[in-house]
């Protein structure tokens, strides 16, 4: 079985069970290119085993939660594996990112990653998921480099 058929595989198992457990959810497709490293590592994962896990954190004036990654705003993240509860995880991060404490509401969306080589246009497309979870403030300071603002789904969109 060749890297499309099988992480193409894995990312319908994973929907599978992402909707057994949190009901429904919008589902997007996006294709991305990605550094050697990153294409290598999504590659060669025994049945493509690891996703990203996105919370979106409201507060009470309806402002979203960013932590700053290398200069850039971003919705707090991380990568994990499929084994363990997903929310618990995005509650997790936006804790040890920003220092609040949060209530994750539900499962917003689900993009299904098509990952292709930076420097090699000619290998295959590699597939995984990104999840968003949508969450609310609950106590807690921002910490540094934690700010809250409005969202605009075009300058901080779901996948990355």
């Amino acid at each position: 079985m060749g890297v499309v058929e099988q992480t193409s595989g894995a990312v319908e198992s994973q929907l599978s069970a992402l909707e057994e457990s949190y009901g429904s959810f919008s589902v997007n497709q996006r294709t991305v290119t990605v550094p050697t490293a990153e294409y290598e590592r999504k590659r060669n994962e025994s049945g493509c085993k690891e996703l990203d896990v996105h919370a979106k954190v409201l507060n009470d004036k309806t402002e979203v939660l960013y932590v700053d990654e290398d200069g850039r705003e971003v919705l707090p993240s991380t990568t994990t594996t499929f084994d363990v509860e997903l929310h618990r995880v995005a509650r997790q991060t936006v804790d040890e990112m920003a220092g609040i404490t949060c209530q994750i509401d539900g499962l917003e969306a689900v993009t299904i990653l098509g990952l292709h080589d930076g420097n090699d246009e000619s290998r295959e497309t590699v597939y995984t998921l990104a999840v968003l979870f949508e969450g609310e403030h609950t106590s807690g300071t921002a910490g540094a480099g934690a700010v809250w603002k409005s969202f605009d789904p075009n300058d901080h969109p779901v996948y990355a």
